[in-house]
């Protein structure tokens, strides 16, 4: 069942709360948004929070977003004080000096790396078993035409 009610979410209300910190700083982080871009519900709890967020100065909320999906949070961007920051793609130095910092990072890239040689595998070997069953078919062809010619005596 999808939550209705952004108190819920936490178990607690928001906005009480906000109040309650008195000033103290708060940070919200909603990773990948993309994912809630076709979804009216979830949108309407994110504007929730940005609502109740938006008298308190001590309040931040950093989403992430495909910037591909962007367009789809406009409406949110021009309501509220949202300012957008676009990042590019890693450069492949930017990449490796994540792993070196980071060593869970270097091994995703070895499971990655470990996925395509295992699909370059698996697609030689059926593009081999392909040639070997044309192969097979050929020789019983060749085999089914001898075996069928009539003997002329």
């Amino acid at each position: 069942m999808e939550e209705t009610d952004i108190n819920n979410i936490w178990g607690f209300n928001i906005r009480e709360t906000l109040i309650c910190l008195n000033n103290q700083p708060v940070i919200f982080f909603i990773d990948a948004l993309e994912f809630i871009a076709d979804c009216r519900t979830k949108l309407d709890l994110l504007n929730i929070l940005y609502d109740c967020a938006k008298d308190c100065p001590n309040v931040r909320i950093i989403t992430s977003c495909r910037t591909s999906d962007r367009n789809a949070f406009i409406k949110l961007e021009g309501n509220f004080d949202v300012k957008v920051y676009e990042l590019g793609e890693l450069t492949i130095e930017q990449q490796s000096e994540l792993a070196k910092k980071y060593p869970i990072i270097a091994d995703m890239e070895k499971i990655r790396d470990n996925r395509n040689l295992r699909k370059k595998l698996e697609k030689r070997q059926r593009l081999e078993d392909s040639k070997n069953l044309q192969k097979r078919l050929k020789k019983r062809q060749k085999l089914g035409k001898k075996r069928c010619n009539p003997i002329m005596i």
